[in-house]
C-alpha cells in the first residue's frame, strides 16, 4: 500500500492518469481486468497503479456485492480528493442553515460540523475504539484521510493543513466552530476520547487539538 502518496505524486504517471480518466468517464465501479483492457496494461501493473491511486485518496475500492456463491471481485470507483470532499460537505451544511434565525452563528456552525461528520463517514465509518490509545490512532487516521495532516505534539494533535484554509482565515469564528463540531462528531463515533480544547491558527498556520478521556 502507498498510504503516503499525495495527489500530485499519484498523477505523475500517465498510466495512472489514464486509469483515473477511465473511471471518471464511466462514472461507476470497474474491475481490474476491465481497467487493464481499457488502458492496455497488464493486470498486475494495473493493480499496482490502482493501489497508488487508492493510497492518494483518488480512487475507492470495495468488494462486489454478490447474491451467488464465489469470491467477489474488487471494484474500483473514482472519488473526489479528500480536501475537495471536505470543502463540498462543509459548504453544503453551512449553506443549508443560511437565512435561518439563530442565536449564535458559532453554535449553528458547530451543529453543522457534526452533521458534516455524519456525511463524511457515512460510506466509510471509523472503527469503534477499545482504549484511549486506540481512539487516538483511529482519530488521527480519520483526520489524515480528510486532509488535515495531523501530527503528534505531546498529548495534543497539531493539524498542519486545513482543507478550507482561505475561508477559515476570512471567517475563523464560523469555520473553526464547524470544524470543532465535525471533530467532536468523529470522536463520538470512535469513543474513548473527547475534544477538550482547540487552539485555531495558533502560529498563523496550524491548529492544535487537546483530547481527554470522558
Amino acid at each position: 500500500m502507498h498510504q503516503g502518496w499525495d495527489e500530485h505524486q499519484a498523477l505523475a504517471s500517465r498510466s495512472r492518469a489514464a486509469l483515473l480518466e477511465v473511471l471518471r468517464d464511466d462514472g461507476g465501479a470497474l474491475g481490474v481486468e476491465e481497467l487493464a483492457d481499457a488502458v492496455g496494461l497488464h493486470v498486475n501493473t494495473t493493480r499496482e497503479h490502482l493501489d497508488r491511486l487508492v493510497g492518494a485518496g483518488l480512487v475507492a475500492r470495495a468488494p462486489e456485492h454478490r447474491t451467488t456463491r464465489g469470491r467477489p471481485r474488487i471494484l474500483y470507483r473514482r472519488r473526489e480528493p479528500v480536501g475537495a470532499r471536505v470543502r463540498a460537505v462543509m459548504d453544503e451544511v453551512l449553506l443549508a442553515g443560511y437565512g435561518e434565525a439563530m442565536d449564535s452563528p458559532e453554535e449553528a456552525a458547530n451543529r453543522a460540523g457534526r452533521e458534516a461528520a455524519d456525511r463524511l463517514t457515512r460510506e466509510q465509518p471509523p472503527e469503534r475504539a477499545q482504549s484511549p490509545a486506540e481512539a487516538r490512532r483511529i482519530f488521527k487516521a480519520e483526520l489524515d484521510r480528510l486532509g488535515f495532516a495531523p501530527k503528534d505534539e505531546g498529548d495534543d494533535l497539531r493539524l498542519c493543513h486545513c482543507p478550507v484554509e482561505s475561508l477559515a482565515r476570512a471567517r475563523s469564528e464560523v469555520v473553526c466552530a464547524a470544524h470543532r463540531g465535525m471533530m467532536a462528531g468523529l470522536l463520538d463515533r470512535i469513543g474513548e476520547l473527547e475534544l477538550a480544547e482547540t487552539t485555531p491558527l495558533q502560529d498563523g498556520e496550524t491548529c492544535v487539538l487537546r483530547l481527554v478521556t470522558p
